[in-house]
């Protein structure tokens, strides 16, 4: 159990943030400009984007990233749960923040794109949490 709680507060420390993040009254990188800042510009030079472009897939990549300590907190907390439930779980935690923002927070919009980004990043993470736990159940046989 000493291993389990430490996980866990990184899991409701985590939880927290997303939600301080996902309800949050307007979008959190409304002031910063990323589409003049690398890696937007990286990827606009690179694949010859628009900022518009480069912006819209840094984001999706940022709600990749953003969402894969959740599935991977999942699968370190309840192993049995499987990286495939996990995903189910997060991408339906995914849809709830993205209804709440659009039914509760009148500057943000709910967005289909940030369910599939986050989803993704939690079957990511998931996916290499379980790997991982097969990988050490084979290694201590």
């Amino acid at each position: 159990m000493r291993v389990r709680l430490p996980i866990i507060g990184a899991g409701v420390v985590y939880v927290v943030a997303l939600l301080f993040i996902g309800l949050w009254p307007t979008h959190v990188d409304q002031n910063l400009d990323l589409a003049s800042r690398p890696p937007t510009t990286w990827l606009v030079a690179l694949f010859d984007l628009t900022p518009d472009q480069g912006y819209r897939i840094g984001e999706f990549g940022a709600n990749i990233l953003l969402f894969v300590p959740l599935g991977a907190l999942l699968i370190a907390l309840f192993p049995r749960l499987g990286w495939l439930w996990a995903t189910v779980l997060a991408g339906l935690f995914s849809v709830a923040l993205e209804l709440a923002q659009t039914v509760a927070r009148p500057g943000r919009t709910g967005s289909t794109d940030d369910v599939v980004a986050n989803t993704a990043g939690a079957a990511l993470g998931a996916l290499v949490v379980s790997l991982w736990l097969r990988h050490e159940r084979r290694r201590h046989r």
